[in-house]
């Protein structure tokens, strides 16, 4: 097995490890960050962190996928990537307003674990389609990490303008 594989491997355990830490944990980030006072709801500061580490774990799967000499990024599938993943984006999001009404409506906080694995499907398909619109329309001799990190910056001012910019 390549170390990339493993690389990709121990990205995907400690995405996982991040996410139950969070759970056990909770009631002790909160407090940790209500002491900071940042002038932010410290939920807000809790899930914009699960937000930032899914990115780059994401990141990390495709930058180590292209490590291992594979042209990801020249596949003919990315012709069509902004619109597939669009669709699945546009899809997923009927489908989570669908069960916001109806199953998540109720949800325990034993439960929130299930939002934290929801948020994270969906940075991973908005991940997925800032970066196909990167391949898909930047320039073709771009290296590997110079995408991923313009998707990673796309995505991130993105997602600090959704959170942060209201609030202001």
């Amino acid at each position: 097995m390549p170390k990339w594989t493993v690389f990709q491997l121990l990205t995907i355990i400690f995405l996982g490890l991040f996410i139950v830490g969070k759970q056990v944990f909770q009631q002790k980030i909160t407090e940790f960050f209500s002491l900071i006072n940042l002038g932010i709801q410290p939920a807000i500061v809790a899930t914009f962190l699960t937000i930032i580490v899914t990115i780059w774990g994401c990141a990390l799967l495709f930058y180590w996928q292209v490590q291992k000499g594979n042209q990801l990024f020249i596949h003919k599938v990315w012709r069509i990537m902004p619109a597939l993943s669009g669709v699945l984006l546009l899809l997923s999001l009927i489908g989570f307003l669908i069960l916001g009404m109806t199953v998540l409506s109720s949800v325990t906080p034993e439960l929130h674990w299930l939002i934290d694995i929801l948020i994270i499907y969906f940075l991973a398909l908005f991940y997925l389609l800032v970066l196909s619109i990167v391949v898909r329309y930047g320039t073709s001799d771009l290296p590997a990490n110079k995408i991923t990190t313009s998707a990673n910056i796309a995505v991130i001012f993105t997602l600090i303008t959704l959170f942060f910019i209201p609030g202001i």
